[in-house]
């Protein structure tokens, strides 16, 4: 009995405590979206990302503030911008020397070359990485969990402190994570992680405020419980075999472990049906995973086009300011929207103007505009059909029917055009939704070059129809 109450108690006190925490830390994540990712997972002070962002747009970035610690995740929309090693290693060592004095981990890409890259600046850095190919990845670019990378780098990030303790941070422990629940800068973290000005609470955080404060609520009443049995243990040592205090304390651990096991019976319960209930309700924009003894982890997030994933709708891309004076040339044109497309067209909602998606349309697969079976096959980065999805975005968007049919195509580009836009059919507007589509508005290279000047010159067309 004595060794069971042992080992109990020094198993309490892993738990309560499985990684160092100090509230002196501030920590910026900046990067891509796998950033994005990791960030909902840190609760970090400042999140500085853009889905589908590369290299040299982040090293654009501008970061105010200084930071005792930073994330970096940068290279992974590198490929395929004919970048040369120099110049990419340029905007790298751009990135990092934003807070030169923070201790850093960098999140390595999944593809060989552009991790050897980003492990070489690193390395000149002496700061630390952390590998995705260690983690399961559905389309090469992005693992399956978030929670688990974060959970890597928060290691990462207390090696990176162990191996600065004999600096002038030995003292304060400024190595460790940012302590959870704090107030600070742009982020706030805890029971509902939204409400500033880079995630702005939706329905969705709402909901997922009410998992974590069951869960919340379920870790309190378990802690309460093993308090009481603990008491209960030292009762029965100290009774010098008195009957009736062995009796009280084999009674109070009794029923005080049937009141843990009916606790965590009814936290399941509560949770499956809300698992179930938001499988349902895709359309609320609610993530959910199974994490075994974690249960289930409830998110916000949604995956754009390219596979990026972004976890609010329009964080840090919707901040962005965006050059919308950029004019270019369209070769639209009235015909394009024959009847055939724009009874697909009219029928996809979400109040989005028709002459908008056959502009998206026209830059993602134009010749849609008249074959609805074009595009029929998925490109390098797994996107394919009309409007140029990704199973995991399609998934993520709780879209319906199949990807590489035009109708359904439009109906789920109507949904993430509505919701990144704001409703907002302006040019700005179509920017933020541009911006989200194709992960950037400010680097004239990516999809295609100039991808939301295009779309604007495209729907300029086609609403004079």
């Amino acid at each position: 009995m004595r060794i069971f109450f042992s080992m109990l108690f020094v198993g309490v006190l892993a738990w309560m405590n499985p990684l160092a925490v100090s509230a002196a830390d501030t920590l910026l994540v900046i990067g891509d979206s796998i950033a994005v990712g990791t960030a909902s997972a840190l609760s970090p002070t400042k999140t500085s990302a853009v889905v589908g962002a590369n290299s040299k747009t982040i090293a654009g970035f501008a970061v105010s503030g200084t930071y005792t610690q930073m994330v970096i995740s940068a290279g992974s929309n590198d490929k395929g911008q004919n970048f040369t090693t120099a110049q990419q290693q340029s905007y790298l060592k751009a990135i990092r020397d934003k807070q030169p004095n923070a201790k850093t981990v960098w999140i390595l890409p999944y593809d060989a070359a552009m991790k050897a890259v980003v492990r070489s600046v690193a390395a000149s850095y002496g700061d630390s990485t952390v590998d995705l190919s260690q983690f399961s990845s559905a389309d090469g670019l992005h693992p399956k969990s978030y929670s688990s990378l974060a959970s890597s780098v928060k290691t990462a990030l207390g090696s990176t402190a162990a191996a600065s303790a004999s600096g002038s941070n030995a003292a304060t422990g400024s190595g460790a994570e940012e302590t959870a629940g704090t107030v600070s800068g742009d982020s706030i973290s805890g029971l509902i992680p939204c409400g500033n000005a880079s995630i702005p609470c939706t329905l969705c955080h709402f909901i997922t405020g009410i998992a974590n404060l069951i869960t919340t609520i379920r870790d309190v009443m378990f802690f309460i419980g093993l308090a009481v049995i603990t008491a209960m243990a030292i009762v029965y040592i100290v009774s010098g075999g008195d009957q009736k205090l062995m009796t009280l304390a084999k009674d109070g651990i009794k029923y005080t472990l049937i009141g843990i096991l009916f606790i965590l019976f009814a936290w399941f319960i509560v949770e499956t049906v809300m698992f179930n209930v938001l499988n349902a309700r895709n359309d609320l924009g609610v993530g959910a995973q199974f994490r075994g003894v974690d249960g289930y982890q409830f998110n916000c997030d949604a995956t754009s086009r390219s596979g990026e994933q972004v976890e609010t709708y329009g964080s840090s891309a919707l901040s962005t300011q965006y050059n919308t004076s950029v004019s270019v040339s369209s070769n639209a044109k009235c015909s394009d929207m024959n009847a055939a497309l724009m009874a697909d067209v009219n029928a996809a909602g979400y109040g989005v103007p028709p002459a908008l998606l056959v502009a998206f349309m026209r830059r993602e697969c134009a010749p849609a505009l008249t074959n609805p079976n074009a595009c029929s096959s998925n490109n390098s980065y797994t996107a394919g059909g009309p409007m140029q999805f990704t199973d995991s975005t399609w998934k993520g968007l709780g879209c319906t029917g199949s990807k590489f049919n035009r109708a359904d195509a439009l109906k789920c580009a109507a949904k993430f055009i509505s919701k990144s836009s704001g409703g907002d059919y302006s040019v700005v507007g179509i920017y933020k939704a541009g911006d989200a589509y194709c992960g950037s508005c400010v680097d004239k290279n990516a999809c295609g070059g100039n991808y939301c000047a295009g779309i604007v010159a495209n729907y300029d067309v086609y609403k004079n129809c």
